[in-house]
């Protein structure tokens, strides 16, 4: 079985190139660079694929207004996709960035280089065919599995939401390591936070239910995972990376 393995990197850029390595289970994926800005998009919802939302009723996971509010105006706009063979897909994914770039002299510093990890996905090639169906369909079933154990222990999700939920199939938490740590430390960061400096960013890879996937360094992976918001919503639903994911079929 093949995977997927999909990165969606926002960057602010000060003077030089970010330089990026990626490898999963001590095996080489790819290197790159970052040359220029990579903001949010304010955009993603024109380009999403909706067949799935239409036809398992999930119309309101498009809006961004309440009561379906989904922030889809700030996923990445930059994306690199891999497909890996399950083999391979072991250990830890690694992500090396080389980006110490600021204006620091003197002990004071006014601009730098940052990164956002905002999107670390990691799933079966096979469950994106076919416009994302069986990945809109798992999303949808762990969604209503979620709302029944909900309804059943009579909780109120406005008044306790559950903010430790894991989520899939996006990985929403990972470990920084520094070599130099002088201007911060090695530690548990987010994919909401913005990161500067050289580090190498930790993704364990674990299996559950004979799927491989990322887990959580805050949270434990047990109960149902989150799957209905916009970070992973873009993996099933947003047009080109569908197209990328089924370019040799």
């Amino acid at each position: 079985m093949k995977y997927i393995l999909v990165l969606g990197i926002e960057y602010k850029k000060f003077k030089k190139h970010a330089k990026i390595s990626v490898e999963i289970g001590n095996q080489f994926v790819d290197t790159f660079e970052l040359d220029q800005d990579y903001p949010g998009t304010k955009e993603m919802q024109s380009h999403l694929e909706t067949y799935w939302y239409n036809k398992l009723n999930n119309q309101r996971w498009l809006s961004i207004k309440p009561p379906g509010f989904q922030d889809w105006q700030s996923v990445p706009n930059f994306f690199k996709v891999y497909e890996i063979h399950e083999d391979n897909v072991n250990d830890v994914l690694r992500i090396g960035v080389e980006n110490s770039n600021s204006d620091y002299t003197n002990g004071f510093m006014k601009n730098s280089s940052l990164i956002r990890l905002s999107i670390v996905g990691l799933f079966p090639k096979l469950v994106v065919e076919n416009k994302g169906e069986k990945l809109m369909k798992i999303c949808t079933k762990i969604n209503t599995g979620f709302r029944k154990y909900l309804k059943r222990n009579k909780i109120d999700i406005d008044v306790n939401p559950l903010l430790d939920r894991w989520f899939w199939p996006i990985a929403t938490s990972f470990y920084v390591k520094r070599n130099n740590t002088k201007f911060d430390q090695s530690k548990i960061q987010t994919f909401h936070e913005w990161i500067g400096g050289d580090f190498v960013a930790e993704f364990p890879v674990r299996k559950k239910h004979k799927i491989k996937y990322f887990g959580d360094m805050q949270t434990k992976d047990k109960g149902f995972p989150m799957t209905s918001i916009a970070y992973c919503l873009t993996l099933s639903s947003c047009t080109p990376l569908l197209n990328i994911y089924n370019e040799d079929q």
